[in-house]
């Protein structure tokens, strides 16, 4: 009895991408499918794989789940004489260090070593323990990764394709507001807190006093280059995991609701913060797969694998997301809210009716609309007072700093007069209009941080007076206490940016 052949070409050892996987077809002689049916899974048990779906013509399966791999989904097809063998990372990584290649070679290794045994095997019966009532005959969904599997590249994830509409728009629509911030002069790395506002990022005090409209126009803006990237990356693997099982209206509605969700929490429990990004609805998305993964929905192997890879993932995101300067209360709002979704859409994914997909998604809207309006219940009044005391104090900030936009080679005299005239009247007002709004009710931490933008005033003033004594006697005795003063704005611009701006 002849041993397989695999095809000559050089295989890959270590393979990059989106979707890292490796491929291979050897020939059989002298053996029929059903014996090579036989011996497949034969070699997959004696690997301690996990055998999901089983049919005439093959099978798939999932390698262990240890700290070197995330599980990998092997998939076996055999076709008269030839058995196709593919290896695909369940996870998000980016490379799969040799695994899939090894997974490959191992169960070339032991189909060839369990060949003498076919001899001595019931062909019929071993065929039909092996396979038995396994639960995955009953699993509405036998193949999670089948979009996974058909995304060759980077492309391919970026184009709309029949049952994988939805992700890539939203991905197109992310960037195109990224490109449009570009244009319009926002920094592609470190953008400034007003020009966030400007385009739409959840800050509360406006957020709560009438522009209900940041709680999704957040969700399509990024703090940054590095930010858009590392959140477009996670939806994509969610989204083609996601987006095939739940249909277009489904997933759709589900990714706007957590999106909204988590800006609700947000704004609720972040009360001068300024917060952008689409992690709200992509935890959304995780939290609702989740829950598709506690249930039959899905096939037993295939469930077991992705739990833990998924769950891996977002435990790890939850822990970093204490970090100062990112907003985990957005990503806990949208993975409640997207855990809740998927209790919802379970009926009508048991049993597919258009009339439970159409309550389903009416019940979480107007659950989302009502919580909103539970949590938004603040003094309107104060909040739009609030809100007009900090726009005229941000007009006197550009009329103090406007000094540091003089000419250069200004005389001293230009230089006094507008510090004396122009720079200090304006930090003066710019104070007595955050004192003026410190004394308004307003949220705790709003308060917290007017204290700080006045401290923030005090060092400006103290700044500029040494500045001018400067100028006005000739003299550079003053320029290390300059240095001394700015170093303290610097910090405190820096803490002001770190605990009121916050990515999603």
């Amino acid at each position: 009895m002849s041993e397989p052949h695999s095809s000559n070409k050089k295989k890959k050892k270590i393979n990059f991408g989106f979707t890292p996987k490796s491929e291979d077809t050897f020939t059989l002689s002298d053996i029929n499918s059903k014996q090579a049916l036989l011996l497949a899974l034969e070699a997959a048990k004696a690997l301690n794989w996990r055998i999901g779906t089983v049919y005439s013509s093959g099978f798939k399966a999932y390698t262990p789940y240890s700290w070197r791999s995330w599980s990998e989904e092997v998939n076996v097809d055999i076709d008269e004489n030839q058995v196709r063998l593919s290896s695909i990372c369940t996870g998000n990584q980016m490379t799969d260090w040799g695994k899939n290649r090894k997974n490959i070679e191992q169960f070339k290794s032991f189909f060839t070593q369990l060949l003498p045994k076919l001899e001595t095997w019931d062909i019929e019966e071993k065929l039909a323990t092996l396979i038995g009532e396994d639960e995955s005959v009953k699993a509405l969904i036998d193949n999670p990764l089948k979009q996974k599997e058909k995304s060759n590249s980077f492309l391919s994830l970026i184009i709309p394709s029949e049952g994988f509409i939805v992700t890539p728009i939203i991905v197109w629509l992310n960037i195109l507001v990224f490109v449009l911030m570009l244009v319009a002069g926002v920094h592609w790395f470190a953008p400034l807190g007003q020009d966030l506002m400007n385009w739409g990022a959840n800050f509360a005090p406006l957020t709560t006093s009438g522009q209900w409209w940041r709680l999704l126009s957040s969700t399509f803006l990024h703090i940054g280059i590095l930010h858009l990237l590392v959140n477009m990356w996670a939806l994509l693997y969610i989204g083609v995991l996601l987006e095939p099982m739940l249909g277009t209206a489904r997933y759709l509605s589900a990714y706007l609701i957590a999106g909204i969700a988590g800006s609700i929490t947000s704004a609720a429990w972040n009360d001068l913060t300024i917060s952008a990004g689409a992690s709200g609805a992509i935890f959304g998305m995780y939290g609702l797969f989740l829950v598709l993964l506690t249930t039959k929905l899905i096939e037993k192997s295939a469930r077991k694998t992705l739990f833990y890879s998924i769950g891996a993932f977002v435990l790890f995101n939850l822990s970093n997301g204490m970090n100062p300067g990112i907003d985990n209360a957005a990503h806990l709002g949208g993975l409640l809210t997207g855990a809740i979704c998927g209790f919802a859409f379970v009926p009508s994914l048991t049993k597919p009716n258009p009339q439970l997909k159409s309550i389903a998604i009416t019940l979480l809207a107007l659950g989302l609309f009502f919580t909103g309006l539970f949590v938004f219940q603040n003094d309107q009044n104060d909040i739009k007072r609030y809100q007009e005391l900090m726009a005229e104090a941000s007009q006197e900030e550009q009329m103090a700093l406007s000094y540091f936009q003089m000419d250069p080679y200004s005389n001293d005299a230009k230089q006094i007069n507008k510090i004396q005239y122009e720079c200090l009247p304006a930090l003066l007002r710019m104070k007595s209009k955050l004192e003026q709004a410190g004394k308004l009710v307003v949220p705790d931490g709003t308060l917290e941080a007017n204290k700080k933008m006045i401290a923030y005033c005090v060092l400006y003033e103290e700044f500029f007076e040494l500045a001018l004594k400067g100028l006005k006697e000739e003299t550079e005795v003053y320029d290390q206490q300059m240095e001394e003063v700015g170093m303290k704005i610097n910090e405190l611009t820096q803490d002001l940016m770190t605990n009121y701006l916050k990515t999603e």
